[in-house]
């Protein structure tokens, strides 16, 4: 756990990169968490990587690419196979500098390659570090013209988006759906996974004890107080909630109940109900379907308040989400290999 002076430095780092940020933006740009509860080690390290794509060099995609050695010829001056060679090599590039194109099958390498040269890759932007997190993304038809827009609902809009479409412009014309002439966008680089800020130990940690924090909190608020918790998680899923064991104090070492806590609601169920973590995690998902139910008929849950009832039709979709997770969560057998917390803390 970080100490006092480390956590004035992240907040002091936090707030001189906010500050930087508003300048750029003029003082227009809006920031914060949606919930206002987002962990600091996760915003200083959002931060940062906004900061970094704002600082980053301006250049067009012709010049970064001409950096990287990527010759460009113009289209006329290649041959149908030199041609395909070349937008092979280009689209590589362009992924190495972590841009990417969507929505391409509907253009010939031929007429992809000469809008690649003579309109897309004129565009100005921030130079893309390859080992960056920021992507580019390019769509071929994405520009808001009458033209790309029938492109878009005749090769690439699914049947119930033309239909939201058509509802939303009554007096428009939908084009018949058409499928693409060509097969190139599952052949396409995409962007690797972003990586998690709960790779980092100190994020992880940091949010381990913030669950741990909320359970502790419930307890006392229920008048168990005195329960030991125990000092690492049976198992978590990063980011969404922590399964611990609790004992009574006169043996710590002896789990008397399970609970759960993190970004879901604070349960817990004693042994007796339920023998080992994952039936208990099954029987949150049941005792949360149950509520639900009660809610969607207008009937006051028994077992759970968490809601007035005014909120009750959309806490009840959160908590039939909830509740499938909980079963995912209890059916993953990598989850409960070790039935421990994050190796790197201690």
């Amino acid at each position: 756990m970080q100490d006092d002076g480390e956590l004035v430095d992240r907040i002091l780092h936090i707030e001189e990169m906010k500050e930087e940020l508003q300048e750029i933006a003029h003082g227009e740009m809006t920031m914060g968490s949606p919930d206002g509860d987002l962990p600091l080690e996760i915003e200083e390290k959002f931060l940062e990587h906004v900061l970094a794509f704002e600082r980053a060099e301006q250049a067009t995609h012709k010049e970064v690419l001409a950096r990287d050695g990527v010759v460009l010829p113009p289209p006329e001056a290649l041959g149908d196979e030199e041609l395909q060679q070349k937008l092979g090599e280009v689209i590589a590039a362009l992924a190495y500098r972590r841009t990417f194109l969507t929505n391409t099958n509907h253009l010939s390498d031929r007429e992809l390659y000469c809008c690649l040269y003579r309109d897309i890759l004129d565009v100005e932007g921030p130079v893309l570090s390859p080992d960056g997190l920021t992507n580019c993304h390019i769509d071929l038809v994405s520009s808001g013209s009458e033209e790309d827009i029938a492109l878009w609902l005749t090769y690439y809009a699914d049947e119930q988006t033309r239909a939201d479409w058509a509802k939303d412009f009554p007096d428009e014309e939908i084009p018949p759906h058409q499928d693409p002439p060509y097969d190139r966008d599952r052949h396409l680089p995409v962007p690797p996974p972003p990586p998690s800020p709960y790779d980092d130990p100190e994020v992880l940690n940091a949010w381990v004890d913030e669950c741990r924090q909320r359970l502790s909190d419930r307890l006392e608020t229920d008048g168990l107080g005195h329960a030991v918790i125990g000092e690492d998680p049976r198992s978590y899923a990063a980011g969404l909630a922590c399964v611990w064991a609790v004992a009574p104090p006169d043996s710590p070492d002896t789990a008397d109940w399970w609970a759960i806590s993190g970004n879901l609601p604070t349960t817990y169920l004693p042994l007796a109900e339920a023998a080992d973590p994952r039936t208990f995690l099954r029987l949150v998902g049941q005792q949360w379907r149950a509520a639900a139910l009660d809610m969607e008929s207008g009937t006051s849950p028994t077992d759970l308040i968490i809601a007035a009832p005014s909120d009750w039709t959309c806490t009840a979709s959160s908590l039939r989400r909830d509740a499938d997770m909980m079963d995912e969560w209890a059916d993953d057998d990598e989850a409960w290999e070790a039935e421990s917390g994050p190796g790197a803390r201690g």
